[in-house]
């Protein structure tokens, strides 16, 4: 009977020792997990940011007209951390400053499910036009200054400064399929369809006027943590991927009644 006991005394003991370094051994798999997360979040901004670094290196010196501004520095590139977007009255956007609820929306014309929420937000917009507020942030490919990607963006910009962003989005994101056909003669085309002076656009278009604001978005996003597209901020709460006029409608009825 002692025999059994000991033996009974033993097998919780060998239990006991099991059990805490099944423990140890979760908590250490936890911190390397933990440790390597952060370790490939590093690695994917410095990245990233290496590569915008790159193009503004390679096109500064270049004598196409295609540059990116050659007063963005790598310290431009790479902004301190933030919580939520920042407003800085450079942006396109729709609505009231005093409304509400402020959509911080980033995009990019290449990307086909961005047309599909931008249209969803622009909707939202219509129903709650005196609360809500619509600020665009370019998110374009900077892998190379030549894409349609990054090429869009810029043109969207000098449309801007000619108060017609709106109008020149909508079909930018319709005629992006001609691009690969027209190349830089596709943003006149659709400068004379949406009535701008196209000569003003195309001086905007062929210098660095509007680079720096594109280049400071995707810095703010990187900053951000933002590693896909579409992505909203229903003003601080961020939301990643397509959601629908329903799910966007709830999120700013639940912002105004705060």
């Amino acid at each position: 009977m002692e025999k059994i006991k000991k033996t009974i005394t033993k097998k919780k003991n060998n239990d006991k020792k099991f059990n805490i370094i099944l423990i140890s051994l979760s908590i250490v798999l936890f911190l390397v997990l933990i440790l390597l997360l952060s370790w490939l979040k590093v690695s994917l901004y410095s990245a990233k940011d290496k590569v915008a670094t790159e193009v503004v290196n390679n096109y500064t010196n270049s004598s196409t007209i295609e540059t990116i501004d050659p007063l963005v520095s790598e310290k431009n590139l790479i902004a301190e951390d933030l919580v939520s977007p920042i407003d800085t009255g450079l942006d396109p956007s729709l609505g009231s400053e005093e409304a509400d609820v402020t959509i911080f929306y980033f995009s990019d014309y290449a990307c086909s499910y961005c047309f599909e929420q931008g249209e969803i937000i622009k909707k939202i917009y219509d129903k709650f036009k005196q609360d809500v507020r619509i600020i665009w942030k370019d998110y374009p490919d900077l892998s190379s200054v030549k894409t349609f990607s990054y090429q869009a963006a810029k043109a969207a910009r000098c449309a801007n400064n000619q108060g017609k962003f709106w109008d020149y989005n909508e079909l930018l994101y319709q005629k992006q399929a001609s691009f690969s056909e027209l190349k830089g003669q596709l943003f006149l085309n659709l400068a004379d369809q949406v009535k701008l002076d196209v000569t003003t656009f195309n001086n905007c278009l062929t210098s660095s006027a509007v680079n720096n604001d594109i280049i400071e978005n995707v810095s703010e996003a990187e900053s951000l943590g933002i590693v896909g597209i579409p992505y909203i901020y229903i003003n601080d709460q961020g939301v990643l991927g397509s959601i629908s006029e329903e799910e966007l409608e709830d999120m700013v009825e639940t912002e105004l009644a705060k």
